[in-house]
C-alpha cells in the first residue's frame, strides 16, 4: 500500500500549492494595523522591568495582575467622582449607562487596536474601557484643577484624585505607568469619554494630557499659551494612544531637521567614533543649547520628553548644533524613570508603521556615542547638558550604553550633518596634534606641572646658551 511519501511528485506539488492558497485566502482583505502591541522580545529581555506597570493597569495586557489590584478600587472611586461632577449620580445609584452604551458601540474597533488576543468577554472589555478611561479623564481634570486653572470645568468632588495628587510617589508612578507601551488604551476611546465628561471643551484632551505629564508646573503661562494653540489652530489629534501623543509632539522637530539635512547614507557608527572625552581633547567645547525656539510645524513652544517620568519645556532635542568648535546640546535631566520612558518610546517607534524614521533611536544613538565612560558623563554634567538625578555618573553611563543593546540604528541619522561636521573638525591636522598633546601631556594636573617644569628647564638652558654665546663674542670680538 502506498504511503504519502509514495505519491507522485506532481500531486504533492498541487497539494502544497492548494494549502498555501487557502492560507493566503484566509488573510484579511486589508492589512490589519494594530496600534497597541506587546514589546518585542529582543528589546524586553534587556530590561524587562522598564515595560511593566508598578501601580496601575490600563487596558487588557496587564489587567488583573495581583500587584496592581489595589488601584482598581481607586479607579472606581475616580469614576464615581466623574459621575458626581456630571450630575449622573444620586444618593442611591450611579448611572453609567450612557458611558457603557457609547463604548459598547465602538468596542470592536477598540479591540482591534490590540495585537494580542484579549481574554475578556465583551461585557468585561467594555467595563474595563469605561473604568480605565474615566479614571484617566478625571485624573487629568483633577491635575488641571490642582494648578489653579479651572476655567469652565466644574468644581470637583474628587477625594480619590486628591489621594493621588497628595502623594508624590504615587503621582510619579502613575505618570510613568501611563506612558508604557503595553499599558495603553485607544486614544479615540479616551477622547470620546472626555467629550462626554467635559462637552463644552472638545479639544481639551491633548492639552490636559501634556499638562499632566509635564513637570514644569511653574511655567503655567507657557502652558496656557500652548493650550490656545491646540484649541484655536486645529492641532492634529489623530493619535494611537497617550504614548503616541507624547511621541508625536516630540518628533515633528526631528522630522523637519531630517528632511532639511537630507539623507547622507553614512553609517553613524563609522563616521563618529569619538567620546565626549576625546572630543574635548580635540579642542571641542560643550555647551547647553538654551535657546527656546518655536517649532514652525507647531507654531508654538515645544514640550519634550525628559525627566521624572514626565515632560519638560525646553529646547527640542533635535536642536543639537555644532559650529566653530562648539557642540551645543539641549539639557537632559535623568532620574529613576528616564530609562523606562525612553525604552517605551523606542519600543513604540520600532513597531509603529506610522513613522518611517527612527527619531528617538537617533537621539539615543547620538548620546550613546558621546558617553563611553563616567568621565564622559562628568564632562556633559559640568557643561550643564546632563542633570544627574541618579547621583552616580557610572549609572548614567551604563544606562546609555545599554540603550542600544538589541536596538537597530538607522544609517540615515537625524544628526548626519552634525556628525559630519564634527568628523571633519577632528580630522584636521592641528586638532589631531592638540588632541594628542592633551591626551599624553595634559591629562592630569601632575602631567601639566611636569610639562611646564620641562618647558621651563628648556627655556633656562636656551637662555644660558644664548648668554654664553653673547659673552664669547663680547670677549673675542
Amino acid at each position: 500500500m502506498e504511503g504519502p511519501s509514495d505519491a507522485p511528485l506532481h500531486d504533492v506539488i498541487i497539494e502544497v500549492t492548494n494549502r498555501i492558497k487557502e492560507k493566503v485566502n484566509s488573510l484579511p482583505s486589508k492589512r490589519s494595523r494594530h496600534r497597541i502591541c506587546k514589546v518585542q522580545d529582543n528589546l524586553r529581555k534587556v530590561n524587562e522591568m522598564t515595560y511593566e506597570p508598578v501601580v496601575v493597569a490600563i487596558g487588557p495586557y496587564h489587567h488583573g495582575k495581583a500587584h496592581l489590584r489595589k488601584m482598581e478600587d481607586l479607579k472606581l472611586r475616580c469614576f464615581q467622582s466623574l459621575l458626581n461632577r456630571t450630575n449622573e449620580a444620586n444618593a442611591n445609584s450611579y448611572d453609567a449607562n450612557r458611558y457603557a452604551k457609547v463604548i459598547r458601540e465602538i468596542a470592536k474597533k477598540a479591540r482591534d487596536f490590540y495585537e494580542d488576543p484579549i481574554d475578556l468577554d465583551i461585557n468585561d472589555f467594555v467595563m474595563m474601557m469605561v473604568v480605565d478611561g474615566c479614571f484617566i479623564v478625571e485624573l487629568f481634570i483633577g491635575f488641571y484643577k490642582k494648578i489653579g486653572q479651572q476655567n469652565n470645568i466644574k468644581q470637583l468632588e474628587q477625594d480619590a484624585v486628591d489621594v493621588i495628587l497628595g502623594r508624590d510617589w504615587l503621582l510619579r508612578s502613575i505618570q510613568r505607568d501611563l506612558l508604557l507601551c503595553e499599558n495603553q488604551m485607544p486614544y479615540f476611546v479616551l477622547s470620546k469619554l472626555f467629550e462626554m465628561a467635559v462637552p463644552e471643551e472638545e479639544n481639551y484632551p491633548p492639552f490636559l494630557a501634556m499638562l499632566f505629564f509635564s513637570v514644569s508646573l511653574e511655567d503655567r503661562a507657557m502652558m496656557m499659551d500652548w493650550s490656545s494653540i491646540i484649541k484655536d489652530e486645529g492641532f492634529e489629534t489623530d493619535f494611537d494612544h497617550l504614548l503616541s501623543m507624547v511621541y508625536c509632539y516630540w518628533c515633528p522637530s526631528f522630522a523637519t531637521k531630517k528632511h532639511s539635512d537630507g539623507f547622507l547614507n553614512i553609517p553613524q557608527r563609522r563616521i563618529f567614533k569619538f567620546s565626549a572625552t576625546e572630543l574635548q581633547e580635540a579642542g571641542i567645547k560643550f555647551m547647553k543649547n538654551k535657546s527656546f525656539e518655536k517649532n514652525e510645524s507647531l507654531g508654538g513652544p515645544v514640550l519634550v520628553v525628559t525627566n521624572r517620568g514626565g515632560l519638560e519645556s525646553m529646547t527640542p532635542p533635535s536642536e543639537i548644533k555644532f559650529s566653530n568648535g562648539v557642540l551645543k546640546i539641549p539639557r537632559l535631566t535623568i532620574d529613576q524613570n528616564t530609562e523606562s520612558l525612553f525604552r517605551n518610546l523606542l519600543a513604540y517607534e520600532q513597531q509603529s508603521l506610522s513613522f518611517p524614521f527612527s527619531y528617538i533611536a537617533d537621539y539615543i544613538g547620538f548620546m550613546d556615542i558621546l558617553i563611553d565612560t563616567e568621565k564622559d558623563v562628568q564632562i556633559l554634567r559640568h557643561s550643564d547638558i546632563i542633570q544627574n538625578g541618579l547621583g552616580d555618573d557610572e549609572a548614567v553611563c551604563k544606562m546609555f550604553n545599554h540603550f542600544c543593546k538589541n536596538l537597530v540604528l538607522s544609517r540615515d541619522s537625524c544628526y548626519s550633518q552634525v556628525l559630519t561636521s564634527i568628523h571633519d573638525h577632528c580630522k584636521q591636522r592641528r586638532h589631531r596634534w592638540m588632541a594628542n598633546l592633551r591626551h599624553n601631556y595634559f591629562n592630569s594636573p601632575w602631567a601639566l606641572i611636569s610639562f611646564i617644569a620641562a618647558a621651563f628647564v628648556i627655556l633656562l638652558t636656551a637662555a644660558q646658551t644664548v648668554y654664553a654665546v653673547l659673552s664669547y663674542y663680547n670677549i673675542y670680538i
